[in-house]
Order: C-alpha cells, then structure tokens, then sequence
C-alpha cells in the first residue's frame, strides 16, 4: 500500500467536552428535559425496561451483543447519562471488555472491525465522565482507538474497488466514531493522524499521490468524498453513493445518516468545510418511500426480497425528518414510529415529535427517478399501481444483471423477479442474479456453451447481460489474489467495463410516465469477444415504456444482435401460471415448459390483481411458457445439465417466481422490434380481455399501437403511441384526445477495443 499524502487540510476542529455523537454536549441538559414530556417519557422508561435484563452478569449481558454491540453501547450511554446509576456503567464496562471476544468469536460479516469500532467510541462518548471518575478514561481510549484503526486499516486494504459497498460504509462508520469520540484528549495515543485520515476520505476525496482512489462503479472523481458526493449526478443522492437493490439501500443510507450526524455534531459549526448540506441526504429519506409498494412491503430489487419496513428504514426518515422537516416524512413516522423503538428507543430519545393534533396528510408525487431506478405509481392508495424500472449504472456486488428490466404490481405481485435470495446455493450464481430471472431480453450465441464466472468458474450461458467481475472483498474475483489498488488510470481504463448502460429519458405525465433505457453495453463492451470475454451479441437494445395512468403499460423493445442466428427472448415473470384467453375460451397452462398460442391473449391473476398481456410484436413469434414445480427456476442449458436444470428459490421465501413467458421471433433475424401491452387490473373488475383491444401497424420505419376500450357497447380509441424501428429514440402518444410526444437522438454503438 502507497504512503498516503493528503493535500492541506483546515483544522477539524472538535466540540469541546462529551458527547459529541448524535448530539452536542451543550444539548444534554435539553436532552434530559425533554425525556420528560409525555412523548419522549415513555421512550425513556422502555429504554429502561429493555436494558434492565442485561445489568444482572456479564455473560447475560454478552450473549445479547451478537447483532447490535453498537445499539446496545448508545443505549447505555444515554440511560448512564439520564440516571447517573453505576448499574449501567457497570453493563457499559462489561460490554467494553466483551468486544474483543465479539469480534473474534461472533462475527457478522466484513465490517466486524466497524461495528466492534462504533460500540467502543460510543461507550467512551457517552461514559466518558464515569471512565475519568474511575481513572479507566485512558484505557477505554486505547480500545476505541485500536477499534477504529483496525477498521480504517480494512477500508483502506480491502475495499478500494468499491467504496461504497455496505461493509466498506460499515468499516467507515467505526473508524469514524472512534477517531471523533476520543479526538485530541490523548496526544501520546493519537496524534490527529487518524481523524485527519478520516477527514480527508470525506472531504477531499482521499488522494494517494495526487491520484484518486476511485470507487470502479462511479463515474464522477469526488464521489469517494461524502461532502461533495451528496451532489454528485444532479444530487442524484441514489445514483451519487449507494446500492441500488432494496434491501441494501437502506444499509447504505443508515452508514451515511451517522457519518453525516457524527461530522455535524462532532464539529464545531464555524468550520464551514465539514459542513454536512443535509438537504441533499432527503433524497435517501425519499427513495426510501419511493420504494415502498402499495401493500406496505419493499420491492424487491438485487439482493433483496419483499420485506416489511423495520428499523432501519424508520430511523433514517426520523434522523432526515429532524434535520430537514418534511410533511411527507411526517405523515409517514406517524404510522410507523414505533419501528424506531427497535432494537432500543435510543434514536426517539433523540429526536421523536409530539403527536399530531389533526391527522397528518402528505403525499408525495406518483413519479421518481433515482438513477438507476425509476419508480412510477397511479397513486399512493392500497389499490394504485405500481412499477420499477431499473437502467444505468452498475452499483455493486449486490445488484443484478437485470438492466432495462422492470415489475408491476397491483392487488399483487404481477410481473416480479424470480429466483429468491440464497448465497449459499448455486441459485445465486445461475439463477437468481441473472438475467434470465429478470423480466427483460435474452440475446443468446448457441455457440458458447458457458461463460467464466466467479474465480473463472464455467457458469451458465444464460444469453443475458455481461457478469460484473469486479471484487470488493478478498479475494479478488478472477484471480484468488488481494485486490488492487486502483488508481484514477486505471479506474478509466476499467470503466467501459463497468458500464451497463444508461437512460434516455425518465419523464413524468399528467396522464402517462414515460421511461427508456439503452442497455447495449450491459451486454456488449469494447472487449466483448476479445480473450475469455462473452462474444459480441448485441449492437443495441434500447427499451421505451409507456405507463398510461392508471393501470396501462406499452412496452417497446428494440434489439439488435451481431449475427441473426442468436436467439432472442422478451422475458415476463410472474407467480401464477398463465391463463390463455383465445376464441372466447380460457385454459390455464400445465406445469412444465410448453409452446401457447401465439396470438391469443395471457392473464395471471395473483392475490387481488390481474396481468393481462396483449403480445403484438413480432408478428410471427413462438411464445413459450416454463413453470410449475420442477421447472419454477429452470435454465436450459446448464453447465452440467445440457438438458437443463432447475435452480429453485428457498422454501418459505416471499414472491419467487414461479412461472414465466418467453417471446420469440418465429423467424432468426438480426433486427426485431418486440411490442407488448400489458394491463394491471383488481379481480373484483371486469377482465381487460372484455373491454380492451390493441392492435399494432409497422410502415415506414414505425410502429404504431392502438388501444380501444368498449365504453357502452362502442368501442372507442382510448390511447395511442407511435415509435420508429430505428435511429432515433422517440414516441409520440395520446390519451383520451390529449397528445405528448418525447424525443432522443439515436443511440451510439458500441466501439470494438483491439486486444
């Protein structure tokens, strides 16, 4: 590893006195005064009531630090600072002994070091006078300090490739807390050379000779810079820093919420670079909203499943709401504050409201863009519908190969992810993470019978997007070996690599949304076909979405492979099998894998919704169907199943998948256009198969749809929407007599690298 050489830096000038994370020493005495009021009262006695069971032992209080030592360390200090009773100090001691045995014996992951580091500054922070009254001060410096150094040590060795990765926030957040928590009060400890190290990788970006070590997956130089990150791709706080997956979203957000408090409280105010423009962090507050469906669960997106909000989502709106008030996160806690209360009340102690007088309504709009994820709804009732769209950048370990893919819900899941979320199974290399498990396209070259995968093991030849080879913990990917250090030079040598593709627009309507992404380089880079790289397949694959509100949706995909013979697929996943409506009769689809009709209509009805899809495009086209037990996660073509293989997702997981359709030109060419209307519909409505018809005409290089509903036995023109085939990326639609029209240049292709 380098030397590191920082540029000239201000003082980081600390508050003076304890505590200073989360709150200031001057905000004590309203700090206890404010427990007092009935809102926060109750907060206090169950703060109380949690911790009593732990104050009786040692080993009592140690086998409950498993999962939360730095939750438990805040809990203690705040009721050691609310009641001055020895028994929590006694309990804040044990727990400080019993740290080096957490690590070592129970660890929870890469960030180990990071959590052991934020328990131990928090325990010195906030029982910092009970250690000088016991002559202990020094000694609990020593082990938050050695605490935090291991935990910069991990971030700086293990992940330079990717920042931003919740175990490298983790880590962060640690060597954070023990360099703000013990400062300047032991010079013969700690020179200023570890607070000063962590200043400069927020605020300067973390130079090493003048070069950035950049995170791989971003493009902007300063995004390794929390301050100025927060504005990074038009304060794009989503795009700027974190995972885009469902779960790991709120992990990320939750590391970044206490950097930011720790920096702002911990800092003197008049020290204007350190200053933390909390405004931008509402966007994380927002995207955390965003992503919650009408039913109350989180969309699944990469590594995550649906899930209730917990915790952590409600603690990142209580910190967001207190520092930049917002009606929405308001009406939002009123419902759910008492997710805060877990696993300790300490973040209510800190910051919960009075209840509101009159009832609290605040939406927020229907539409947000957070590259690389759209979210667009009908409304934010339990009937609205819902879709994602995810396009653009590739942000890390955690998300799937599933650019230009999208999901809708209403009533249900109806069109979903497939796969579930297991690390331990083979499902996760072959199934889940891929695109095939992805409602978007497969461009498949027969020729290849696999690919390398993870440490160059041969991995299926799904005829999806390109697999992300890129490390962000030992060992490195492809090679077993440590990662290395990757300089600005080499950061923009990788990036053609690392770009999966990017939006051409994300419009919100009146009466229709509009989205399109160009995926092309999620499937073709410069050295595609070049050594073990996957052949060049596509020259482009550009996808247009329509959602005309409430409940319609036209997609249009563009797709373009370097040779005719490789097999195209438009990929629809869905829980329940399909219905096939045709010639006024309906069947359901045996389990198995199965040719439908090509020209009759497909329904999937789950829970209170129903999908109807009205295939349009190609006109000659094979549409299969896969699911059932047995084939609910199937790849045809396994690396050692060459008659295919099922990968199925853990018993008992929510939403995953069961069936799919698969779309094909019936004749192999090297250009098709694929059109598809899809309707999310209640079950307690009439069925769109009776009050919906849609027809399609190609002339002149474009396609033109046509959608009809039957209003009082007429039918009239309801919508209509014109794209071209080709060159530039354009529609032009109307609703109910109303017109709108949206317009990009054409896409650029893809430039061959020479080996």
């Amino acid at each position: 590893m380098p030397s590191l050489r920082f540029k000239t830096l201000g003082p980081a000038s600390l508050v003076h006195g304890h505590p200073r994370l989360f709150i200031t020493p001057d905000r004590l005495p309203e700090f206890r005064r404010a427990l007092l009021l009935p809102h926060r009262k109750r907060y206090r006695a169950m703060l109380f009531d949690k911790l009593e069971p732990l104050l009786t032992s040692a080993p009592d209080l140690r086998s409950r630090i498993r999962h939360a030592p730095e939750h438990l360390a805040l809990a203690l200090g705040q009721a050691w600072q609310l009641t001055r009773d020895k028994r929590y100090a006694v309990a804040a001691r044990w727990l400080m002994e019993a740290i080096e045995e957490f690590v070592h014996v129970t660890p929870i992951g890469y960030d180990t070091w990071g959590v052991a580091a934020e328990a131990a500054g928090l325990l010195y922070d906030w029982l910092h006078d009970y250690w000088k009254s016991q002559r202990l001060d020094e000694r609990a410096a020593r082990i938050a300090l050695y605490c935090a150094r291991r935990a910069l040590d991990e971030t700086l060795r293990v992940y330079i490739l990717d920042d931003w990765h919740n175990y490298g926030l983790g880590l962060q957040s640690g060597a954070l807390a023990g360099a703000l928590a013990v400062g300047n009060d032991f010079p013969k400890l700690e020179d200023g050379t570890l607070l000063k190290t962590l200043h400069a990788f927020h605020f300067t970006g973390l130079k090493v000779d003048e070069v950035f070590l950049q995170d791989a997956y971003q493009v902007p130089p300063t995004t390794r810079c929390l301050d100025r990150a927060l504005r990074a791709n038009n304060n794009g706080f989503f795009s700027g820093l974190s995972e885009a997956t469902g779960g790991y979203h709120s992990v990320d957000v939750w590391e970044f919420v206490k950097l930011a408090n720790w920096w702002t409280t911990a800092i003197k105010p008049a020290v204007r670079q350190n200053k933390i423009v909390w405004p931008e962090f509402v966007l994380a507050g927002e995207a955390t909203l965003h992503t919650i469906r009408p039913d109350g669960l989180i969309t699944p997106l990469g590594d995550s499943l649906p899930s209730k909000p917990h915790w952590r989502q409600a603690t990142i709106v209580l910190h967001l709401h207190a520092r930049t008030p917002r009606p929405y996160f308001a009406a939002w806690l009123e419902k759910n504050i008492e997710l805060c209360a877990s696993p300790y009340p300490s973040h209510l102690l800190l910051h919960a409201r009075a209840p509101q007088k009159t009832v609290v309504s605040a939406t927020m709009p229907t539409f947000a863009h957070f590259d690389p994820v759209t979210l667009m709804r009908s409304g934010w009732d339990e009937d609205a519908t819902f879709a994602i769209f995810r396009c653009g950048r590739f942000a890390g370990g955690h998300n799937h190969l599933d650019s230009n893919a999208f999901a809708i819900y209403r009533g249900g899941a109806l069109a979903t992810e497939s796969g579930g979320m297991d690390y331990s199974s083979a499902a996760h290399t072959e199934y889940a993470p891929r695109t095939i498990a992805h409602n978007t396209i497969l461009v498949r070259n027969p020729a290849e019978k696999f690919w390398y995968g993870r440490h160059r093991k041969e991995t299926v030849n799904d005829g999806g997007q390109r697999i992300m080879r890129v490390a962000y913990a030992p060992p490195h990917d492809v090679t077993g070996g440590p990662c290395a250090v990757l300089t600005q030079e080499r950061r923009e040598r990788f990036a053609d690599l690392l770009d999966t593709g990017h939006y051409v627009a994300a419009e919100a309507g009146e009466l229709a949304d509009y989205v399109a992404g160009d995926a092309t380089r999620a499937y073709t880079s410069p050295w595609s076909g070049i050594g073990d790289n996957p052949s060049r397949r596509v020259e482009e694959f550009v996808r247009q979405i329509l959602f005309i509100k409430p409940d319609l949706f036209i997609v249009f995909d563009r797709v373009e492979a370097t040779c005719a013979h490789f097999e195209k697929k438009w990929l629809l996943h869905t829980m329940a099998a399909p219905v096939v409506c045709e010639n006024n009769r309906r069947r359901a689809a045996a389990g198995g894998i199965h040719e439908l009709p090509p020209d009759a209509l497909y329904e999937f009805a789950y829970k209170r919704g129903r999908l109807t899809v009205f295939p349009l495009l190609p006109e000659a086209r094979v549409v299969r169907a896969v699911g059932g037990k047995g084939y609910e996660c199937w790849v045809d073509h396994g690396v050692d199943a060459p008659g295919g293989k099922n990968y199925p997702a853990p018993s008992g997981q929510r939403e995953t998948g069961a069936w799919r359709i698969e779309v094909s030109p019936r004749k192999k060419s090297l250009r098709d256009c694929f059109l598809t209307v899809l309707h999310a519909g209640l079950r307690r409505e009439r069925a769109a198969r009776e009050v919906l018809r849609c027809d399609a005409e190609v002339s002149g290089g474009h396609v033109r749809v046509i959608i009809e509903r039957l209003e009082r036995g007429t039918w009239r023109v309801a919508a209509s929407a014109s794209f071209y085939t080709e060159g530039k990326v354009s529609v032009e639609y109307e609703v109910n007599g109303r017109r709108g029209e949206h317009s990009s240049p054409a896409p650029k292709r893809v430039r061959q690298a020479r080996p």
